[in-house]
């Protein structure tokens, strides 16, 4: 009787808990957006001067690379790390947008660390009303519940047998 009542505690436990990712993914997903525009922003400044100079994007990085002043070549990798970071995002973005095991699953296992890392700094749990929240919650209590259930089993086995053998 204790197992099955810690079970369902850890379970509704869980369940809060679970239920709150769907909520933390749409909050990261905002800001990655906003990431997103920002970046872009930067980049495409970038090609406006590159253009402006009769220039390729791969031109400029190009000659930023050779030049002989520390902080152009600097400036240089900085924007080629913007360019790599602009890309990484857009495609993260692109995998956010799928259902809502593909985004979670993409969200667990890809997530910009530092883009993350802010988003939980802010986050604040809130009750989700939406299917995704049903869902995540009921995995939740499944999941912590079956967790006691598989650390109890040897007790419960042993408990029978030792039982079985005073009778």
């Amino acid at each position: 009787m204790l197992i099955r009542t810690i079970s369902l505690g850890i379970g509704v436990l869980a369940a809060i808990v679970g239920a709150q990712l769907p909520e933390v993914m749409q909050q990261y997903k905002q800001r990655l957006g906003g990431a997103v525009d920002e970046v872009a922003a930067i980049v495409d400044r970038f090609d406006r001067d590159a253009a402006a100079n009769n220039m390729s994007r791969g031109d400029a990085l190009a000659q930023l690379r050779v030049n002989g002043d520390d902080l152009v070549r600097r400036r240089g990798i900085d924007m080629e790390l913007n360019i790599q970071r602009l890309s990484e995002l857009r495609q993260q973005r692109d995998d956010m947008s799928g259902d809502y095991l593909s985004r979670a699953v993409s969200f667990l296992g890809d997530a910009d660390r530092p883009l993350l890392d802010e988003t939980l700094k802010d986050y604040q749990p809130a009750i989700p009303t939406t299917g995704e929240g049903f869902i995540s919650a009921l995995v939740g209590l499944v999941a912590g519940w079956g967790i006691i259930h598989l650390l109890a089993w040897p007790f419960r086995r042993r408990r029978a047998r030792d039982s079985y053998g005073r009778t």
